[in-house]
């Protein structure tokens, strides 16, 4: 793999691979992204900041040698996007680039990815649906981890294979593929996400005042409190509650609770048995309603 340097290059740019899709250039493109162009893949905004990096301007007449280049740089650039940015835009109808909606998606509300890293996840109530649906996303996390163990797998960092066919998202093709269950588990949830988000989402309707973008996390990173954004320190905080313990539910509407307070309804529910019971067919109730 060829790897260059990142200092801005002189000389033409070559226009063409940035602009045609990862299928026509590259035999190796992933399934994925065979419906994507190259400056998409790549993550880059658009087309001209694609045009204007250095691989471009090096390789302007191979194709096979840019995608070296460009891959490589990706990884020392860390210009890499996990399956669920992937997942959550093949859903979308959006304007926006993989690289834009990576980062609408992340520091948003108190669950969505909070503190630029790639774990959803945080703490106190969810301010809107779309920081609901990242709350849904960790708790599932948190049962694959549960379930299979974090020496299994890391729900923040591990791969899976998925398709979209006819904008459907498959996951299952790790398990065909004789792969751990785990990562069947962690596609599953991912893939409800994505397919949840896509639905609610609208470019127009997006909220920024939920949303802490990279300008407002320098900020934060400085001790300064963004201006005209919600108080994510003074909101997203912890309330009550013991330990979740145990796993309700089947993949991907699993979730966690404490075994201490709950049961769980025939892998579906979780109830308070003091207060509820489960019944036959799986539902809960008051007690003596079944």
């Amino acid at each position: 793999m060829k790897v260059i340097g990142f200092a801005t290059l002189t000389g033409a740019a070559y226009a063409g691979i940035c602009s045609q899709r990862c299928v026509d250039t590259n035999p190796n493109c992933a399934e994925s992204d065979q419906h994507l162009d190259n400056y998409d893949v790549a993550g880059f905004e658009d087309v001209a900041e694609c045009e204007a990096h250095a691989c471009s301007v090096t390789f302007p007449n191979s194709s096979s040698e840019w995608h070296a280049c460009e891959e490589g740089s990706r990884l020392l650039e860390e210009r890499k996007y996990n399956h669920i940015v992937k997942m959550a835009k093949s859903q979308m109808n959006t304007k926006y680039s993989l690289r834009q909606i990576f980062k609408m998606l992340q520091n948003y509300g108190c669950h969505c990815f909070p503190g630029q890293t790639r774990a959803a996840g945080g703490h106190g109530p969810a301010v809107d649906e779309q920081d609901s649906l990242c709350k849904d996303l960790a708790r599932c996390h948190r049962c694959v981890e549960m379930d299979h163990g974090a020496d299994q797998i890391d729900v923040n960092d591990d791969k899976y294979r998925f398709n979209v066919v006819n904008g459907a998202i498959s996951c299952a093709r790790n398990t065909e593929k004789g792969w751990h269950q785990s990562k069947r588990d962690l596609c599953e949830c991912d893939a409800a996400f994505a397919n949840a988000i896509g639905a609610m989402w609208n470019d127009d309707n997006f909220n920024e005042y939920y949303w802490q973008n990279p300008k407002d996390m320098k900020l934060i990173n400085k001790g300064k409190a963004p201006d005209n954004k919600f108080d994510m320190v003074g909101t997203c905080q912890v309330i009550g509650g013991g330990k979740a313990d145990s796993c309700c539910g089947s993949y991907p509407a699993r979730f966690p609770y404490e075994s201490s307070e709950k049961q769980c309804c025939q892998s579906t529910e979780a109830y308070n048995p003091v207060t509820q019971e489960c019944c036959d067919n799986g539902m809960v109730a008051s007690p003596g309603d079944c």
